[in-house]
């Protein structure tokens, strides 16, 4: 199943190989089969293998559905307590009305702290410059590659 479009890689487009295998410690965690979910999702697990393989917007796009359902949960196991179906949808809701970035950062943070113990997200602005403060506490002990990449 080799299905990596090649363009993805030309253009450093889509999703690092790394970034996709990072995301699926927490689903590997609660024991869900990542090498079906990664085939049911139109990826091949080999691809993965490749550090500078990229994935599509839609394949992931399909890897999160999946993973969301098989799991119930929309933190994709890397939260003590999982988020509901809907959470991303809500947030989503919430901040649509936003004016700006700004708002729709500090808006998102102030809903992730509302929905969940362990993750907390703090915009720090100086100036012109901003940047996103990324703090999980990791209850579950899921190695920390993929929320450590996030605050990169």
């Amino acid at each position: 199943m080799d299905n990596e479009n090649p363009k993805l890689r030309e253009a450093g487009l889509g999703i690092p190989a790394a970034a996709v295998k990072a995301h699926l410690v927490g689903a590997q965690a609660t024991g869900l089969d990542c090498q079906q979910l990664l085939i049911d999702s139109g990826i091949a697990p080999a691809q993965l293998d490749d550090p500078d393989s990229r994935v599509g917007r839609e394949q992931m796009a399909n890897l999160l559905r999946l993973e969301w359902d098989f799991l119930n949960d929309e933190s994709g196991g890397f939260l003590a307590r999982p988020w509901l179906p809907g959470t991303f949808a809500m947030m989503g809701h919430a901040c649509i009305t936003c004016p700006n970035l700004r708002r729709a950062l500090l808006r998102s943070s102030r809903f992730i702290s509302m929905v969940s113990d362990d993750l907390h997200i703090k915009l720090v602005e100086d100036g012109e410059e901003a940047r996103l403060i990324i703090h999980h506490t990791n209850e579950k002990n899921c190695p920390t590659k993929f929320s450590s990449n996030l605050s990169r």
